[in-house]
């Protein structure tokens, strides 16, 4: 399932991840970086025009503008625990009890992946990742899932 801190429809509003712990069924979760949004790489105050490739089409100003609040939060929970924002984003899926299947297209971000195991971002900076990611998830998720469709 795609899942991450701003897509969040298999928790709140598909019941996907309640129906998989009812059947005991770990689910299996996909771009929990929400394909590169949440790893600090972009923002607000770069320019959009500066995403190349397809993300350019969803990583549009308004989006990155969106989600500036939420970044700066991954940013504030790493600096805590000694990860990049992309790593509590990941960490926050693994600790919602999904298997999570990040993307890496070189060996230095296969290095920031393998970072997310061991955890060590505490129960509090996870509720806070969640309140912001709920924010943030009513605005951009929207692309995201009309994206993954074939949109």
């Amino acid at each position: 399932i795609q899942y991450s801190l701003v897509y969040r429809a298999p928790e709140l509003d598909t019941g996907v991840i309640e129906a998989c712990r009812e059947h005991g069924v770990t689910p299996v979760a996909y771009s929990p970086m929400a394909q590169g949004l949440l790893t600090g790489k972009y923002s607000a105050s770069a320019s959009a025009q500066s995403v190349k490739g397809p993300r350019g089409g969803i990583f549009t100003e308004s989006r990155l503008s969106d989600v500036d609040g939420l970044i700066q939060t991954l940013r504030e929970v790493g600096d805590v625990h000694g990860k990049t924002p992309a790593q509590v984003a990941v960490n926050w899926c693994m600790a919602k009890g999904t298997v999570t299947v990040p993307g890496a297209k070189n060996a230095s971000q296969a290095a920031t992946v393998a970072g997310c195991l061991g955890g060590g971002v505490s129960e509090a900076a996870h509720q806070v990742g969640e309140k912001r990611g709920a924010r943030a998830a009513k605005v951009a998720a929207a692309t995201l899932e009309r994206r993954g469709r074939g949109g």
